[in-house]
């Protein structure tokens, strides 16, 4: 029994290996999310350009500075917050009514209506607040790791991003609901040591 358990022992020491510094970039698969997030709203707004129309878009992002993989699977030991601003510096080609702004996801859930946003035309405002949920994120940095370091070939999982809808007149809210936005990512080894990986999105429920 004794020869046994000091055999485990040194196969959990032996398969664990512990990786610092390793960052893996979830930015470009969030910002590609967050395009197809837009273009969906600009087909719902495209009738409406009476209204003013606002989008904020959750800036918090994750670094994955340690994790460590055993043999009970991927452990992240260590995450940095970051605030991550890129995708607001990429919208030139949304039509001009977007406005859209990358902002801390307290502001989303805080957001009201002042001044600055109302004009001589329209007293209608529409706003989306595009949320960036940690365990979201999570998910796809602990799937990434395991299939560029594990000897799995495909991992196919769920992104559900919310999404906060409300409809202003002048400083009131006049309609509030909830979207959830359900994407199927696909990551695939294909014999690299980066990954390649496909996004599409699966189903939208109005809440």
């Amino acid at each position: 029994m004794k020869n046994i358990l000091y055999a485990l022992m040194l196969l959990l020491c032996f398969s664990n290996h512990l990786y610092s510094q390793e960052y893996i970039d979830g930015i470009k698969i969030k910002m590609e999310i967050n395009d197809t997030i837009i273009s969906y709203i600009d087909t719902l707004e495209k009738n409406k350009k009476d209204k003013n129309l606002l989008i904020d878009i959750d800036s918090e992002e994750y670094k994955i500075n340690s994790f460590s993989i055993g043999i009970f699977g991927v452990s992240i030991d260590e995450v940095i917050k970051n605030n991550d601003y890129s995708f607001c510096d990429n919208i030139a080609n949304y039509p001009e009514q977007f406005v859209i702004n990358c902002v801390e996801n307290v502001e989303i859930a805080n957001f009201e209506i002042d001044g600055s946003l109302m004009d001589n035309e329209h007293t209608t405002t529409h706003y989306y607040g595009i949320f960036a949920p940690f365990d979201n994120w999570f998910s796809l940095y602990k799937n990434y790791i395991k299939i560029k370091f594990d000897k799995t070939e495909e991992i196919s999982f769920s992104i559900a991003i919310p999404v906060v809808f409300r409809d202003f007149m002048d400083y009131e809210i006049i309609n509030e609901k909830s979207i959830i936005f359900d994407f199927i990512i696909k990551l695939n080894k294909n014999g690299i040591s980066n990954p390649n990986y496909s996004i599409t999105l699966n189903k939208i429920i109005f809440i």
